[in-house]
């Protein structure tokens, strides 16, 4: 609308207008970063700081007995969705991606020129000066805008997935490290069982060397047994130290820290059988690097629609008032920027040949994930498969131990044999042992197939599925 500048209350009141806005302008406020600061706070990090209860205890974890007494791999989870540095980041950019949608959101505003000129011929009111206000306002535009908020929503959603996948990732990597501890745990057991029947049978051997029941090399070649169950046990002694470390950086916890936790030793027990058909359905359509292609797929079409949208000519009004040496002059313009060469042409084929590009990429994601979904229940199916011959072979050899046992008590066989029973019933345990943990490694990783929890370790939350219609067409 008209601005008339005829006297100087005028000239006041556009002043105070301009005014009153610049008051409620941000200003910066100065966050300088401190190392040491930063590492302090890190090292302080207490799991059984109050503050974490009720934030543990909406992750599904009972916090009835505050602290903890026993930390499960659960719990572990839902503590590192808190503490992990790399998932504050993501939710710090996800931040960025929200502000993001309110910029382009935003109407552009007008546009306001200050017009002066000095005459060396005084008017008739004896003045030689010529003030003059031109506005300018975008009349067009709004297919832009529409074009630039799709994008940016699209941008943020797929923020959501991108967050969303690295807490899952977060989460199996508690779930291995955990399960690593507990495997390199029964190792050792088993390995100090074996190393104390290694010593015990050294010790028969000596026994009857000196008899001469049997040759300097029988004894020798059992303390070389003896020597390595040793070494083999101080192996397993630092990988527990090594697992234990690697579980903290997976929760996010200094490792001084989680020393002092009592963790729980018992596996999570995944269910569901690999061969189930609703898993390539999760694989195919819930995993969470799928929604987010299907986003960011999303993104890239709703550029290619604000690339289409500049073919439109954008127009502005400009209305204006020039007091002209006491004389009262209005004006109208019109301007725009015309694409008469090209409409355009060349981004466009640049943002249709990306989006192309996106659709291809989504095809060959969906491809690789049902490859991996197929690997990953071959090898579960694999791992349970060698379980089981496991399990009948440890059977075995504790049915000889006993028979070996009774022989023993009846007098019928003696300690040597007995020994080499156990040792031999040992030997089939730590198979078995390992043949379950490859069982669990094998499930954890039919898991990361459809990123879809098997078992009870809580999931990461998942954003809400708003994807764009032709994002779906494209799969």
């Amino acid at each position: 609308m008209p601005i008339t500048i005829t006297k100087a209350g005028s000239v006041a009141c556009l002043i105070c207008a301009l005014g009153s806005g610049a008051c409620s302008l941000q200003v910066h406020d100065p966050k300088p970063l401190d190392p040491s600061l930063v590492q302090s706070q890190l090292l302080a990090r207490d799991p059984d700081d109050p503050a974490l209860r009720d934030v543990l205890n909406r992750r599904g974890v009972n916090t009835a007995q505050w602290p903890l007494r026993v930390w499960d791999v659960a719990a572990l989870t839902a503590l590192a969705y808190e503490l992990r540095d790399d998932l504050a980041q993501l939710r710090a950019e996800r931040a960025v991606a929200e502000a993001a949608r309110e910029t382009a959101r935003a109407r552009r505003a007008p546009g306001v020129e200050l017009v002066t000129e000095h005459h060396s011929d005084r008017g008739s009111n004896g003045s030689p000066w010529t003030l003059g206000l031109v506005l300018d306002l975008t009349l067009t535009g709004n297919s832009r805008r529409g074009a630039r908020v799709a994008q940016a929503d699209a941008r943020a959603r797929e923020a959501d997935w991108l967050t969303a996948r690295r807490a899952w990732q977060i989460r199996a990597e508690v779930r291995d490290a955990h399960a690593n501890w507990v495997a390199a745990l029964r190792h050792r057991s088993m390995l100090a069982e074996e190393a104390t029947l290694r010593r015990e049978e050294y010790s028969l051997y000596e026994r009857r060397l000196e008899l001469g029941a049997v040759s300097a090399a029988e004894p020798a070649r059992a303390r070389m047994r003896e020597a390595e169950s040793a070494r083999e046990l101080s192996a397993a002694e630092q990988a527990i130290a090594r697992s234990r470390i690697e579980l903290a950086f997976a929760v996010g916890l200094p490792a001084e820290t989680l020393e002092r936790l009592r963790l729980d030793e018992a596996l999570s027990q995944p269910e569901g059988s690999p061969a189930s058909p609703a898993l390539q359905r999760a694989a195919l359509n819930d995993r969470l690097d799928v929604r987010m292609a299907l986003e960011s797929y999303a993104a890239i079409d709703a550029q290619l629609q604000l690339e289409i949208a500049r073919q439109i000519p954008e127009f502005s009004i400009k209305p204006g008032y020039a007091w002209d040496q006491g004389d009262n002059r209005w004006s109208l313009g019109l301007s725009a920027l015309l694409p008469l060469l090209d409409r355009n042409q060349g981004q466009i084929a640049e943002a249709r040949a990306r989006r192309d590009a996106e659709a291809a990429r989504f095809a060959a994601l969906q491809a690789a994930a049902i490859a991996e979904l197929d690997r990953a229940r071959q090898v579960a199916m694999a791992a349970e498969a060698a379980l089981e011959a496991a399990v009948k072979a440890r059977e075995k050899e504790a049915a000889l131990a006993v028979r070996v046992e009774r022989r023993f008590a009846s007098g019928d066989a003696d300690r040597l044999e007995r020994v080499t029973a156990q040792l031999a019933l040992n030997a089939a345990a730590r198979r078995e042992a390992d043949a379950r943990a490859a069982v669990e490694r094998s499930r954890g990783t039919l898991e990361d197939a459809v990123q879809r929890p098997l078992g009870t370790i809580p999931a990461p939350e998942r954003p809400e599925p708003a994807i764009a219609a032709n994002a779906m067409d494209a799969r």
